[in-house]
């Protein structure tokens, strides 16, 4: 049994106050029985003070506290944010949990602290929002998320945190552990601090004659080149044999049967003669081309394995088509699909070029079972998750990793998902069905208006004219005069 140097009982004896007798700090505490479902039998807990009146009135508002909580039907006695990010990341998807913990680290937790979450009020929100803009703004060196230009935050960024934060209020409502989820704002336009772009401006998106034409075409050429350039091809460490793992590729610029010298006879790259660079150069040729030639997503295609690329021949038409498999479990939207690359058999000719490439990175033989962007032992280039470094890398090496939006005065920066977004404004500029290309890259028809400035009302007066001119039947006559003064300039 402890001792006490002090002990009150406080309402008729349901709650008690005490300092142990061998307390260091003096502090009272207090103890009554947990009327919640969940947590000990009692409730024990420091009140802070050295004070009585003080330690009494902290008791008594702790005790009503959870006794109003059982009269709410509520499971807990509080739960702060970082219990609630803690208990229920595993809720959201990979993305989200990933969004979850760095809005946490970066903002919650300064913000918001340990206060209890069924005591954060719509104001409290509203705060938190002005807040975080002005965080943004004034701390432009932390290891957190900046502002595009420095100045503003994305209309968009915050929608996306709105929702982890209403989520999470939402999972405690569920779970009982708060009565009710505070309001949140519903239009961060307009706030002082924020942009907004449109949605077909949000991603930098490669202009064909300036950027990709001049220069990442270029850039590809000179890829597959020294990839192909027998002069700097990794050779077997045994020159006359078969490989095997105790005769491994090696560069051929450095042999160990050579004591591991540079062979200064023969000739020699920077970037296609080291194992390293040879590897980082072929994992963004090889993925860039296949998203700007078929329209998959990239964290769709960084799921493939070497048995979902195939080529096939039409017996319709005697072409050959590369086409990949995305599978129900790798589809973003849940939907397995077959992709055909509008290069015919080329994008598979490329493939042939990268698998040779696997074989010298990785000297195994490649099974297909194996990703087509298999994870480096020291989880660098080529990482399935980290592929977005390789190709960022080369973009800012290529100067079109960001782009100032001049109209809006924001940066909007240049991704792996840029290629997508060639692929698809270029199907369109070339007059592809819109139905037909949804069914291609996995988006809907309605996505693809929004985000490629597709005007429905312009679409819909192109297709349905064409096809009733070219399916005219009724050799219907010039058009009469009398009918002319009727009409009128079609505008849309």
């Amino acid at each position: 049994m402890p001792s006490y140097r002090n002990f009150v009982k406080l309402n008729d004896g349901d709650l008690v106050i005490y300092i142990l007798e061998g307390s260091k700090n003096g502090y009272w505490y207090v103890r009554f029985k947990n009327p919640l479902d969940e947590g000990s039998f009692y409730v024990r807990k420091s009140t802070g003070f050295r004070n009585k009146s003080e330690a009494t009135r902290m008791a008594l508002d702790l005790y009503r506290d959870y006794y109003s909580r059982e009269h709410l039907g509520l499971a807990t006695g509080g739960i702060s944010l970082k219990e609630a990010v803690e208990k229920f990341s595993k809720d959201f998807d990979k993305v989200g949990k990933v969004s979850v913990y760095a809005a946490y680290k970066a903002y919650w937790k300064e913000f918001f602290g340990d206060a209890d979450m069924a005591k954060i009020k719509s104001d409290k929100i509203r705060e938190y929002f002005e807040y975080r803009i002005k965080k943004a703004k004034n701390k432009e060196n932390e290891k957190t998320w900046n502002a595009s230009n420095g100045n503003t935050v994305s209309v968009s960024t915050l929608n996306m945190e709105r929702g982890l934060l209403r989520r999470l209020f939402l999972f405690c409502k569920s779970a009982n552990y708060i009565h009710s989820v505070p309001g949140f704002p519903r239009n961060f336009k307009g706030w002082v601090g924020t942009h907004s772009l449109p949605d077909n401006m949000r991603r930098g998106r490669f202009n064909l004659e300036e950027d990709y034409s001049k220069i990442i075409m270029p850039y590809f050429s000179m890829i597959r080149k020294g990839l192909t350039n027998p002069k700097w091809t990794p050779e077997l460490l045994v020159l006359n044999g078969e490989w095997s793992e105790l005769n491994p590729y090696v560069s051929m610029t450095r042999n160990k049967t050579n004591g591991n010298k540079r062979n200064k006879g023969k000739s020699t790259h920077k970037v296609f003669c080291k194992q390293k660079t040879r590897y980082d150069a072929a994992v963004f040729w090889f993925y860039c081309t296949l998203i700007s030639n078929s329209g998959i997503r990239p964290s769709e295609l960084v799921k493939l394995k070497h048995k979902d690329i195939s080529i096939v021949k039409d017996s319709k038409t005697e072409k050959y088509f590369t086409l990949l498999n995305v599978s129900k479990e790798v589809s973003k939207v849940k939907k397995s699909r077959t992709v055909i690359c509008r290069d015919f058999h080329s994008s598979y000719e490329r493939y042939l070029i990268y698998k040779k490439e696997l074989e010298y990175r990785f000297n195994k033989e490649i099974n297909k079972f194996d990703f087509l962007f298999p994870a480096t032992e020291s989880g660098g280039v080529g990482y399935r998750e980290k592929i977005y470094h390789t190709v960022s890398r080369h973009l800012k090496r290529l100067g079109l990793h960001k782009k100032l939006n001049e109209e809006h005065g924001v940066f909007v920066y240049y991704s792996a998902y840029s290629f997508r977004s060639f692929y698809i404004t270029m199907r369109l500029r070339n007059g592809i069905d819109i139905y037909a290309l949804s069914k291609n890259v996995g988006a809907s028809p309605k996505i693809i208006m929004k985000h490629y400035d597709v005007c429905e009302n312009i679409y819909l007066r192109d297709r349905m004219t064409r096809h009733l001119i070219k399916n005219d039947f009724s050799k219907t006559e010039e058009v009469e005069s009398r009918l002319k003064i009727h009409a009128v300039v079609w505008k849309l």
